[in-house]
Parts: structure tokens; C-alpha cells; sequence
């Protein structure tokens, strides 16, 4: 095993000097730091970066727990934050909770040992008491998950308020509303998708039209099978209904596939929009409500990054949507358009 004496050996200078190099102290001679940065790359020295942190105060390694991999939010949440961290300098440490919160605990707790500078977290779960009295900033994305944790958001239920004025303009008389289970009954706004429905609910009531919230018993956990079969159900025992406001656009892309296979043509006999701008809905030319998902994930580490090194952050940023119009909703016929 390659160690600092064996570099400072090769390179010509003393423990010391390797140290501070190491460390980037200023210091040092240009010279000496061409030496040992050469007999570093020669010998193939990996400096023990937890001892390295315990000196610095700071590791440089940012933790980031998200719920899947595999839905597009996430994976472009995740390459805005680690390209932000590159930027800074920094590395993120990746962990996929699966929304299981033992998982997330445990992950909570290598973090920590591994001694990163701060993690950042979108979680589903409901159970949260793993973070209390932690040690390190935390930053959650999404949603809020404490009172004391700063978090970034888009304005989810602003973004329920554009979709419901959206169908409503367009003529639907009938709307109906999707969204997840976020461990009901208890409600209270727990999830983005719960504001995004409140928002949109609220916005029907406004306008003294009656809006359906179609609530499965259980979460589809992306199994485009169980979505279909339970928007069978739902649409057999609600026949009326003439437009659909999902909470995702991941649903909203099941849907559209599900009123194509039983003949039912979009937008003439229903409406859709669904909610986060990722790339499905564009291919399949579904109106969304888009999420500044890019601009969430940079700000999440940039508001980390002040607190770890001890500045004030404000406890809410909220980020605005944007309605992006395509061919699964009508024209708005109250404007012409």
C-alpha cells in the first residue's frame, strides 16, 4: 500500500510538504507541487479522504437520497445536482431509497459516517424522526419535511390552479382529477401531488363545477398494468367524465394509452394534462405543467452548500410552473386560441 512517506520519499520533500500540498495549502512552491503531484501520479497515491476531511472540517462529498432512478424528475434531478456540485468542487454520493424508509435511514446513517458535508432529500416517506437531531445541513427537495429543514419546490399548487383554468377554458364540464395515495386519510399537503390536487379542486369549486378525486387504495408504484386496471374501474363507474388532471406525467402518459386502446379520441372526448414536463409528454404531445426541475436540483445545492459553511438560508424556496399547451388538450375557447 502506497503511502504519504513513499511519496515524499520519490518526490524529494518531506511529509510535510506532501500534506500541505495535499491539502492545498497556499504555502507551497510551484515547484514543489509539480514534484509531488508527479510522484503521486507515478506511485497512483489515493490520499485517505476521511482523514483529509477531519482536517479540512469538510470533505468536499455531498450525500443525495431520491426514491427512484428510473422515473425522468429524478434522474434529471439528480444530474442538475451533481452538475452544480462539479461545479463547486464537489462530488455527490447517490443513495435510491426505493421510498423504503429503513433504507433511507440506513443511508442517512452511512452518510453521516462517511462524513459528507450535507445531504440533500426527496423522499415519499411519511416517517422522518431518523433526521432528528442530525448533525449535518439538510436540504429536502420537493416538499417540505420539517420546520427546521430548508426545502425547494416548484409551486405545485399553483400548478393544479393552471390545469383545472385550463380544461375549464377548453370547455370540459366534467373534470376529474388523479392523484397517488400519500398516505391517506392523513392529507394536510404531505405530498406535491396532494397541493396540485387541492389546487385544482379548489380552482373547479371556484367556478361551481364539480370535480371528481380519483384516489387509489394503493400507490401504482409504476406498474402501467395496475393504472389501467384501476382507470378501467374508474371511468366505467364515472362515464361523464370529459377531461383528466393527473398528478404526474407519468400517469397521464397511462392514460393516454389506455383511451387509445379503447378507441376514445383525445382531445375530442377527453382532455388530458398531466403534471412535471418530463420527456414523455412531449413525445406523446400530452399538455403538462412543468416543473423548473433543472433549476430545483441547483438551487437544492446551492442553498446546501451556504449552510455548510455556516450561512442563512431562507427555509421556503418556491419555484413557478409553467403550462406548456399540446394536442391532448382542445383550443381555449373562451380566448380563441
Amino acid at each position: 500500500m502506497i503511502t504519504i512517506k513513499d511519496v515524499a520519499k520519490r518526490a524529494g520533500v518531506s511529509i510535510a510538504t506532501v500534506s500541505r500540498v495535499i491539502n492545498q495549502s497556499p504555502n507551497v512552491t510551484e515547484q514543489s507541487i509539480q514534484r509531488v503531484q508527479q510522484a503521486i501520479d507515478e506511485l497512483g497515491y489515493q490520499p485517505n479522504s476521511i482523514a483529509r476531511s477531519l482536517q479540512l472540517g469538510h470533505s468536499g462529498l455531498i450525500g443525495m437520497i431520491v426514491p427512484q432512478l428510473d422515473h425522468s424528475f429524478f434522474s434529471r434531478l439528480v444530474e442538475a445536482a451533481e452538475q452544480r456540485c462539479v461545479e463547486h468542487g464537489c462530488r455527490l454520493v447517490l443513495c435510491c431509497s426505493n421510498s423504503e424508509e429503513a433504507r433511507e435511514k440506513e443511508f442517512v446513517q452511512m452518510l453521516r459516517r462517511n462524513r459528507v458535508d450535507g445531504m440533500l432529500i426527496a423522499t415519499r416517506t411519511p416517517n422522518l424522526g431518523y433526521l432528528d437531531g442530525y448533525d449535518i445541513p439538510v436540504v429536502s427537495v420537493e416538499r417540505s419535511i420539517a420546520s427546521n429543514v430548508p426545502f425547494v419546490a416548484c409551486d405545485n399548487y399553483t400548478g393544479g390552479v393552471l390545469a383545472a383554468q385550463a380544461l375549464l377554458s377548453r370547455g370540459s364540464k366534467h373534470p376529474a382529477v388523479l392523484c397517488r395515495p400519500s398516505f391517506r386519510p392523513v392529507r394536510s399537503s404531505f405530498m406535491p401531488g396532494d397541493l396540485r390536487e387541492k389546487g385544482f379542486i379548489d380552482t373547479c369549486a371556484t367556478q361551481n363545477v364539480t370535480c371528481i378525486s380519483a384516489v387509489p387504495d394503493s400507490s401504482f408504484n409504476d406498474q402501467k398494468a395496475v393504472c389501467i386496471a384501476f382507470l378501467q374501474d374508474f371511468f366505467s363507474a364515472h362515464p361523464e367524465v370529459d377531461s383528466l388532471f393527473t398528478t404526474s406525467d407519468v400517469t397521464a402518459a397511462w392514460a393516454y394509452a389506455f383511451f387509445a386502446e379503447k378507441g376514445i379520441s383525445i382531445p375530442d372526448q377527453i382532455q388530458i394534462i398531466g403534471f412535471d414536463g418530463i420527456d414523455a409528454a412531449g413525445y406523446l404531445g400530452i399538455t403538462t405543467v412543468a416543473q423548473p426541475i433543472v433549476d430545483m436540483g441547483r438551487t437544492a445545492v446551492e442553498l446546501l452548500l451556504s449552510l455548510s459553511s455556516g450561512q442563512s438560508v431562507p427555509m421556503k424556496t418556491m419555484l413557478p410552473v409553467q403550462l406548456i399547451s399540446r394536442r391532448s388538450t382542445r383550443q381555449n375557447i373562451q380566448e380563441g386560441t
